[in-house]
């Protein structure tokens, strides 16, 4: 619970300088409990690194980014995500988020005709000069996810994120030693099958 983990950071950094970034975070990452989740207690350390960043740049009177080497650029690319709707509702999506200057999307993938359908509409509205990759989440097995992706490309879909079932997120989540080297070459096959660049949570193998 939320008390639970204010109160566990509070010990741990109690008598931490706090200046000193690195020891501080190791005696935070030591303090959780060894039976939390691998990726909660990935985003626990990782949400903490950044607050120790944050409160060092304040300290220091500059952005956290200086602690970091320095700015390396002045934009960063963002992707908006579109959920599972229906076609009317993605295009007016499409249209308002083209409006406001996106160049990169993400479609959430659950039935393939519908997908395609989707991929359609997609084009059609923003044409190609945006980047457009699907998110299948693991849906499918490595034989269809060969058949659907190549499908997809010819509709202008340029990557696929977490296409087969065997390196899903969740099954990584899950147990992370589930996603290993099999899985790793199942990836490998459907991408010289279908010739897309494919998107997955290397993190978890």
């Amino acid at each position: 619970d939320a008390g639970g983990l204010r109160a566990l950071l509070l010990e741990a950094l109690r008598d931490q300088d706090l200046t000193r970034r690195r020891t501080a975070w190791d005696a935070f990452r030591h303090a959780l409990p060894t039976d939390l989740n691998p990726e909660f207690r990935q985003l626990l350390s990782a949400s903490l690194d950044l607050a120790l960043l944050d409160l060092n740049g304040k300290r220091l009177g500059v952005p956290a980014y200086e602690l970091l080497g320095g700015r390396c650029r002045d934009r960063v690319a963002c992707s908006w995500v579109s959920y599972l709707r229906p076609a009317a509702l993605l295009e007016d999506e499409l249209r308002r988020k083209l409006g406001e200057g996106y160049t990169e999307f993400k479609l959430k993938a659950g039935d393939i005709e519908l997908d395609l359908e989707r991929a359609r509409i997609f084009r059609r509205v923003a044409g190609d000069r945006v980047f457009l990759r699907v998110d299948a989440s693991g849906l499918w097995d490595e034989a269809e996810a060969v058949d659907n992706i190549r499908r997809l490309a010819e509709l202008g879909v340029q990557a696929v994120e977490t296409p087969i079932a065997a390196a899903s997120r969740m099954r990584g989540i899950d147990d992370p030693h589930e996603v290993g080297e099999e899985a790793a070459q199942a990836l490998a096959r459907v991408r010289q099958a279908t010739g897309v660049p494919l998107i997955d949570h290397v993190g978890d193998f």
